[in-house]
């Protein structure tokens, strides 16, 4: 590791607000290689979202890859080589921001995988390498780009927001997150790619029938392992997506029945009032709204 190239990253160029020590930054290579640095004085939990590469420090070179998850406490210097189709999220935060939870934080099952770094020197300090389904990894990513908005936007109260929606993360990660040398349940997977069904085209018109079918499952096991995964029935969870792409629609000069149309809804009337169950307005109120306070579609988002 030559010193020359070592690049020293710091709290204070890299964090925004000084005195909300949270940042979060989403990573793409051009080069097959990125140089050595160091992260003086802040933690970097790794979220890795697609690709894979090399994790290379003093001591070891260990190949990473979606799905993986790991922690570089302050102090530690690496870098990425053999770069393939590789992004990620780097969350950056100051281990102080946890201390008032951090009771509650190390009852979880992966706090000790996370946090406790095996031993090392302070220039190869990692946590041991993590890893989480595929399902699992889309809600981190929806919670990832929930808190990159709440630090972009700074609308009212977002320092509380941001801090509580991390937190959120922090304990759904450590929830769910498992050494990456167990092997991933084979349920789960199909779980997750029922998921990604879902989520990749909305407006079908999916069935139980047909997304049990689609992962080589039965109706009874389907349901019931896809509540317990996503915390929804599977029927919750698309009329939740549905709802929350017809927000981003309404907010366009787009008329409600076109809207319900392009989210998957084909009868407008239904639309409205699953709309309305969701959010507790109508599509109507919600644009009026809107147009009156752009900070409201935040707001509703983060009830769903």
């Amino acid at each position: 590791m030559p010193d020359l190239a070592l690049i020293e990253l710091r709290r204070q160029k890299l964090f925004h607000d000084t005195d909300f020590p949270l940042e979060i930054f989403m990573h793409e290579y051009k080069a097959r290689t990125n140089r050595w640095h160091r992260h003086q004085d802040f933690y970097e939990l790794v979220v890795i979202c697609s690709g894979h590469a090399r994790n290379e420090n003093e001591v070891s070179s260990t190949m990473v890859q979606a799905g993986n998850v790991f922690l570089l406490p302050a102090g530690s210097v690496h870098r990425y080589r053999e770069i393939h189709q590789f992004w990620h999220y780097n969350v950056l935060f100051d281990p102080a921001l946890l201390t008032p939870n951090l009771p509650m934080l190390k009852q979880l099952p992966g706090y000790r995988m996370l946090f406790q770094m095996p031993p090392s020197t302070p220039e190869a300090a990692c946590s041991q390498l993590l890893s989480v389904d595929e399902g699992i990894l889309a809600h981190l990513i929806a919670q990832i780009e929930q808190i990159r908005s709440e630090l972009a936007l700074h609308a009212p109260g977002w320092q509380a927001a941001a801090y509580f929606s991390f937190l959120y993360f922090l304990a759904y990660l450590l929830r769910n997150c498992t050494p990456r040398n167990l092997r991933p349940d084979a349920t789960i997977q199909k779980i997750g790619k029922a998921i990604r069904m879902i989520e990749e085209d909305s407006r079908k018109p999916y069935t139980l029938e047909k997304l049990a079918r689609g992962v080589h499952m039965s109706v009874s096991s389907f349901r019931h392992h896809f509540t317990a995964v996503t915390g929804l029935s599977p029927g919750n969870f698309l009329i939740k997506l549905r709802i929350r792409k017809a927000l981003l629609l309404l907010c366009s000069p787009a008329s409600i029945s076109r809207v319900a149309e392009q989210v998957g809804f084909q009868d407008s009337n239904y639309f409205a009032r699953q709309f309305r169950n969701q959010t507790g307005m109508t599509p109507s109120e919600f644009q009026k709204k809107y147009r009156e306070t752009p900070a409201i579609l935040h707001t509703v988002m983060d009830k769903l």
